[in-house]
């Protein structure tokens, strides 16, 4: 009968495949920093061009307290947060699509947790409409890392981050409104159960910078 040896044990649990998962999603965030490289470089060249403030990295606050693993029948309670980055504007043919750096984390009720890197497309920017200055949709598409704790397995840590958010503006400044998201790996796994996600959106957007500065450094601006 064969003796089964260490080194032959090693040569049959590595598989040549096994981090493949990992490179593919280093290669989608290496394109997309490819992509969008160009559309930051463009958009500081045009603001030092026009010789006025740029305006704050971070445009905009969010919190999202929510449903993790909806309409299951297990689901678990949720909380995220999200930092929302100055638009890049894409070249595409010829259209430029207004789109939104992304970064946030949730965790759930059941110790999971999930952290992520997406882009928002703002379609007010795209076709302006009358109720656009008090609402607005924003599809996004992400990736990040995902760890189910006691909750649900999602087939493994590399997940995809897709949705909309529909928002209504209640002040200068504030925003409320509901996001409705699905998390899945895109059959990088054997197994892709998925998930969706319902949540409450409140955020709070940056002021705009002033053009013009006020030449009384004691005057206060009330926004």
């Amino acid at each position: 009968m064969p003796v089964a040896t260490p080194d032959s044990r090693c040569r049959r649990s590595a598989r040549p495949g096994a981090a493949w998962p990992q490179r593919l999603s280093l290669g989608v965030a290496l394109a997309l920093a490819c992509l969008l490289a160009p559309a930051a470089a463009a958009q500081g060249q045009d603001a030092q061009a026009q010789d006025g403030p740029a305006g704050p990295l971070v445009t905009e606050w969010a919190v999202l307290p929510g449903v993790f693993d909806l309409g299951t029948g297990d689901e678990a309670g949720e909380l995220g947060a999200e930092a929302r980055f100055r638009k890049l504007r894409l070249p595409l043919g010829s259209l430029e699509l207004p789109l939104e750096p992304a970064a946030g984390a949730m965790v759930t009720s059941d110790g999971g947790a999930y952290a992520h890197l997406s882009f928002r497309l703002a379609l007010k920017d795209l076709w302006a409409t009358p109720w656009s200055e008090r609402w607005r949709v924003v599809p996004f598409l992400g990736v990040g890392i995902y760890e189910e704790g006691d909750g649900k397995d999602l087939g493994g840590p590399v997940e995809f981050r897709s949705g909309v958010e529909v928002s209504y503006r209640v002040g200068r400044r504030w925003w409320l409104g509901a996001t409705l998201y699905h998390l899945s790996n895109g059959v990088l796994y054997d197994s892709n159960p998925g998930e969706e996600s319902l949540a409450l959106t409140l955020s709070w957007r940056e002021p705009p910078p002033l053009a013009h500065p006020s030449p009384c450094p004691l005057c206060i601006s009330v926004a």
